[in-house]
């Protein structure tokens, strides 16, 4: 999931901070999904956002879709 992976580089953490944060079993988790060869559930999700300190729905809209709206 790209706008994961955009979110994280903002905020300058790693893979493995984010996956501590968001109480995930290990970085190779958060790996696959930020690669798309796992599809998070929405609980996943919103530990994600927790560990980012953003809403769930910003994990699934890109910069370009928010700047239109």
């Amino acid at each position: 999931m790209e706008r994961i992976v955009e979110l994280r580089m903002e905020r300058r953490i790693s893979q493995a901070e984010l996956s501590r944060r968001a109480g995930l079993s290990s970085p190779g988790h958060m790996c696959r999904i930020e690669t798309g060869q796992m599809i998070p559930t929405l609980p996943t999700l919103a530990k994600i956002a927790d560990g980012l300190g953003v809403e769930v729905a910003d994990l699934l809209t890109t910069k370009r879709e928010k700047a239109v709206a």
